[in-house]
């Protein structure tokens, strides 16, 4: 089955930016599999009741494995970055 990754992620990205639903949390705390929980871990990874789920075909800057100071600073930046607030 072939898959295309440009679009699904600019499907995923309209849905998601059109959505009213709630943004996800980010993840804290431990065993996020025994709490059943919903949230994102970083840029391109999350939990969802159990199951830990990756984006594919896309990579964003790690914060705690990064393989040098630049990615890890690029990192740092993107989880204190913060949406523009919707316009009603």
């Amino acid at each position: 089955m072939p898959h295309y990754p440009a679009t699904l992620a600019a499907g995923l990205f309209t849905v998601l930016a059109a959505s009213p639903a709630p943004a996800l949390e980010m993840c804290s705390g431990g065993n996020r599999a025994e709490r059943k929980v919903t949230c994102i871990v970083d840029g391109d990874t999350g939990c969802q009741a159990r199951v830990n789920w990756r984006l594919l075909d896309i990579d964003t800057p790690e914060t705690d494995h990064a393989e040098c100071s630049e990615e890890r600073e690029i990192g740092k930046r993107a989880e204190e970055w913060e949406p523009p607030a919707a316009k009603v």
